[in-house]
């Protein structure tokens, strides 16, 4: 195993070397996302309340009023996207994946949709006073044939939906590209609601840090206990197990850091494939940064991780915002560390594992060391 020690030095002269920006009125051109989720109801209808993983309100019971969960609008600097690295597979079986023909579902129609289906999140409310709990993965199943859909607790066919109280009538609601179907009562003991979600048209439910989902998703709610699973078409393996290419990233390729890093207190870095410039006029040492989605800096800019020199045998970089505002304020030192490589003596972090070491080793190694999940 190599053992590096920590160069703060190189990290302090960079950041006062390239940060102060030429003009102080410089800034980055942004753009505005708004992804909303709405779901109706009427005297006679209720909208089963669509629970969202990340983000989003969660209400525990059935309502009557219209509820909607809207994320957090970004302002962004140009954007771009990654292109793809070499990964790591368990499979070489090529994604079922194809698009939802809402026609065809409302008809009871599920051809397009029948195959695998894997969990990717789970969330539900245990009222012990934890509030909402979610997490990534889950062992529950999916069945989905030309004609039903069953997760085991409850099977949905042709405008009906059955579970252990009886048979109950769906209702439909197209929204924002999305499909929900929801319980027609709105008196049932237990309540439901389905939404699917084409390729592209959310950005709550990542796998691998994309944007937006690249794979057909199913979100099946229940009031019980807001009780919510996430399914995405197509097997396990299709996702992809990346390690970190420093090569690449030394060419401002980001592809390798995408997706989600998580430390032992359960903190996470979800790092997108969304590439955003430094202002025009500015001198950023920093041409680029990758979007580390939610988390949002002074200014309403979002918060990225940029790219710096080689350190022996890890890499240098920052986390931050391009805000020319406070340039010496913007980034942080951060640590890109691979498998088998140990920064110091000191560092007592996993080095079996990919990581991000927040500070750089300044805080210490393994209480800000994010690994790849």
């Amino acid at each position: 195993m190599k053992k590096i020690v920590v160069a703060t030095g190189l990290f302090a002269t960079l950041l006062l070397a390239g940060c102060q920006p030429k003009e102080q009125t410089a800034t980055s051109d942004s753009t505005s996302n708004t992804s909303t989720t709405t779901t109706n109801s009427t005297a006679t209808s209720a909208s089963a309340t669509q629970a969202t993983i990340k983000g989003s309100t969660h209400l525990d019971a059935k309502t009557t009023s219209e509820t909607s969960a809207e994320s957090t609008t970004d302002s962004t600097a140009t954007t771009a996207t990654t292109g793809s690295s070499e990964t790591e597979t368990t499979s070489t079986k090529e994604s079922t994946t194809t698009s939802m023909d809402f026609t065809k579902i409302k008809a009871g129609d599920f051809s397009d949709l029948a195959g695998e289906w894997h969990e990717i999140y789970t969330g539900y409310n245990a009222h012990d006073g934890q509030g909402y709990q979610q997490t990534r993965g889950g062992e529950d199943t999916l069945t989905v044939t030309t004609s039903t859909i069953d997760n085991g607790q409850m099977t949905f066919t042709k405008g009906t939906l059955e579970d252990n109280n009886g048979s109950h009538e769906i209702s439909f609601v197209e929204e924002n590209n999305t499909l929900q179907a929801n319980l027609s009562d709105p008196n049932s003991a237990i309540n439901w609601g389905l939404t699917f979600y084409p390729v592209g048209t959310t950005s709550e439910y990542p796998i691998n840090g994309e944007a937006s989902n690249e794979k057909n998703l199913l979100v099946i709610w229940t009031s019980n206990n807001s009780y919510t699973q996430v399914f995405a078409q197509g097997p396990a393996t299709d996702i992809a197990k990346t390690r970190l290419d420093l090569a690449q990233l030394q060419n401002q390729d980001f592809t390798s850091l995408v997706g989600v890093w998580r430390n032992d207190t359960g903190k996470e870095i979800n790092v997108t494939n969304e590439i955003v410039t430094k202002p025009e006029g500015s001198e950023f040492s920093f041409a680029s940064g990758a979007v580390i989605r939610g988390e949002v800096g002074q200014n309403g800019l979002p918060q990225v991780i940029a790219l710096g020199e080689m350190t022996g045998d890890y890499l240098q970089g920052a986390l931050g915002s391009f805000d020319t505002t406070a340039p010496f304020a913007a980034f942080g030192p951060l640590a890109i560390v691979p498998q088998g490589v140990q920064m110091s003596d000191l560092d007592d972090s996993d080095s079996t594992r990919d990581r991000l070491i927040v500070g750089a080793g300044q805080s210490g190694y393994a209480e800000e060391a994010y690994y790849r999940q």
